[in-house]
């Protein structure tokens, strides 16, 4: 399925993508709480300091074992984040990166 989200196309493989709009990190972990998410890709930029979003980011993995991927600027802007391989959390500078992080994801 082809999907353009913020710019970029993303092919992941016969996979729905719910579209979610311009949320911040925050809330879009929140809104993804919701629905049967298989993997969360957030993309673009945030004004929110990397101690916040590592909270959450924690946070969300304590609760649920769903990947989150940062793609862009907003992976560009949290390099300090203190991310372990057993959180799923990736941070991707460019779209091929993401694309093959999902891909391997999905497809165990």
């Amino acid at each position: 399925m082809l999907a353009n989200l913020f710019g970029y196309s993303l092919l992941i493989n016969q996979h729905p993508v719910e579209y979610l709009g311009y949320l911040n990190p925050r809330e879009a972990l929140l809104a993804c709480q919701a629905l049967d998410a298989k993997i969360v890709v957030i993309i673009g930029y945030s004004s929110m300091n990397a101690a916040d979003l590592q909270l959450h980011l924690t946070h969300w993995q304590e609760k649920s074992a769903v990947p989150v991927v940062l793609l862009g600027e907003v992976a560009a802007a949290y390099p300090v984040l203190d991310v372990a391989p057993q959180q799923k959390v990736a941070l991707c500078s460019n779209q091929q990166q993401a694309v093959t992080y999902i891909n391997q994801f999905l497809n165990g």
